[in-house]
């Protein structure tokens, strides 16, 4: 769990027990107690004064709200815990952040290697900057810019390339690979920097489309085939004509992934 997310909860959750203090100044004050004798069934108030005071059947609206109070009262301490809890969340991440900060302004380049598997920054931005064979099919169609100064097929495709790019995760497009025995140009290709490795995206963007699902079977079956798994090295997207891509689900997802 990242600590915006908490951030976010922990801020739901104060903004729940306002309401709830709100509600709760709203009603009469004192605690319900409900009795048993035998057969019968009483309810007790004890007001903030410590009186005790028997509520008559005629009343039991009244303790109807006491009974109300008493809910909300048990819900506001269990936000409060929540909050405690989540504050205490959030201070244990900045003390770790700030510790980890200190880490790498004090490492060296070998220890940061170590701690990467072997990929630094510099390496990183090296490998998005080396030369590679790109795909030369329907030039004319890349007309879409992105944030990097690149140009792709489809706003869909500059959604993920923007996302990368904001999310700082070194990428090349349309770079021609061999799966098994088929030549192939992923959508994306881009670099794990803490681990070295490579993780294919892919954007399937018309899964509406009868011979559109064939040839996503066809090629979906040659990648898991040669060792490529979903949501492990091979990360796709998808779009229908009535579901377009969701900016917001493609940044979560990257981030959830690389971060």
């Amino acid at each position: 769990m990242t600590a915006a997310t908490v951030e976010k909860h922990m801020e739901m959750c104060i903004s729940r027990a306002a309401e709830l203090e709100k509600k709760i100044s709203a009603l009469p004050e004192g605690n319900l107690y409900c009795c048993h004798t035998g057969k019968y069934e009483y309810f007790i108030a004890v007001l903030p004064d410590k009186t005790r005071m028997y509520i008559r059947k005629e009343n039991r609206e009244y303790a109807q709200k006491l009974a109300v109070r008493k809910f909300y009262t048990v819900r506001l301490h269990d936000l409060m815990h929540e909050i405690e809890a989540c504050r205490s969340f959030l201070r244990c991440v900045l003390n770790a952040s700030q510790e980890e900060k200190l880490l790498m302004e004090k490492a060296s380049d070998g220890f940061m290697k170590l701690l990467s598997g072997g990929m630094t920054e510099n390496a990183a931005s090296k490998w998005e900057k080396e030369p590679y064979r790109k795909s030369d099919k329907y030039p004319g169609s890349l007309i879409v810019p992105t944030i990097k100064g690149d140009k792709v097929r489809s706003k869909a495709e500059a959604i993920i390339a923007n996302a990368l790019f904001s999310l700082g995760i070194p990428y090349r497009y349309e770079q021609r690979c061999m799966i098994g025995t088929i030549e192939t140009y992923p959508d994306f290709i881009v670099l794990d920097v803490r681990t070295g490795t490579e993780i294919i995206i892919e954007f399937f963007g018309m899964m509406d489309n009868p011979k559109y699902i064939s040839d996503y079977n066809m090629k979906m079956g040659n990648y898991i085939r040669n060792g490529y798994v979903p949501d492990i090295n091979l990360l796709c997207f998808y779009e229908t004509s009535v579901n377009p891509l969701d900016s917001r689900y493609v940044y979560q997802k990257l981030e959830y992934f690389f971060k």
